[in-house]
C-alpha cells in the first residue's frame, strides 16, 4: 500500500504538528470516541493515551485500501466535530461563561478546590481560544485539500489500480 497521501498518515502527521495541548486534545477526546466505536483501538486508557491514539491511526495491518479510507473518514469527521466546538470566537464565549457559571455554583456549594480549578482553567482561556482558532483554521485547509473526500478517493483509486497492477504482475 503506498504512503503517498495516505489519509491515515496524513492525519497524524497534521495532528503532531499541533501545539501539545491542541494535540493531547484531539488524541484524548477522538482517541476516547473511537476506543468506544471502532475496531482495532487499545483497551482501557494507556499512559501515553496521545501516543497510544497516534499509533492506532497510522497501524494499517491487513487494512484493505477502502478500510484505511473509511477510518480515516471516520476519525475525520470526529476531528472535525471537535475543532466545530472549539474553533470559533463564539463557542469560547460560550465556554467562558459555562466555566463562570461552574465557578460561582462551586463558590455556592463550598467547594474551594473547584473553584480554584476553574479559575485556573478560566485564566488559561485566551491562549487556548487563540490556540484553537488557529488549529481550525489549518484543519479547514487540511479539510479543503489533502484530506477532503476528492483526495481520499484519488487516494483509494491509486490504491486500487496498484493492487490490481501487482495481481496481474503476480506480486
Amino acid at each position: 500500500m503506498s504512503e503517498k497521501n495516505n489519509p491515515l498518515q496524513t492525519l497524524a502527521a497534521w495532528i503532531d504538528e499541533q501545539h501539545v495541548d491542541i494535540r493531547n486534545d484531539i488524541c484524548w477526546l477522538v482517541g476516547y470516541s473511537a476506543s468506544r466505536i471502532m475496531a482495532g483501538y487499545p483497551e482501557g486508557y494507556a499512559e501515553d493515551r496521545p501516543q497510544a491514539f497516534l499509533d492506532w491511526l497510522t497501524r494499517q495491518d491487513q487494512l484493505a485500501y477502502h478500510a484505511v479510507a473509511a477510518k480515516a473518514i471516520a476519525v475525520r469527521a470526529q476531528i472535525a466535530y471537535l475543532v466545530g466546538q472549539r474553533g470559533t470566537e463564539e463557542s469560547w464565549k460560550e465556554s467562558r461563561a459555562n466555566m463562570q457559571w461552574a465557578i460561582e455554583r462551586a463558590k455556592e456549594e463550598g467547594n474551594q478546590e473547584m473553584v480554584d480549578f476553574g479559575v485556573q482553567q478560566l485564566s488559561k482561556a485566551p491562549e487556548r481560544e487563540a490556540r484553537w482558532l488557529d488549529t481550525a483554521a489549518k484543519w479547514h485547509d487540511l479539510l479543503d485539500g489533502a484530506i477532503s473526500d476528492s483526495a481520499i478517493k484519488a487516494w483509494v483509486t491509486e490504491q486500487m489500480y496498484l493492487t490490481n497492477l501487482s495481481l496481474k504482475q503476480g506480486y
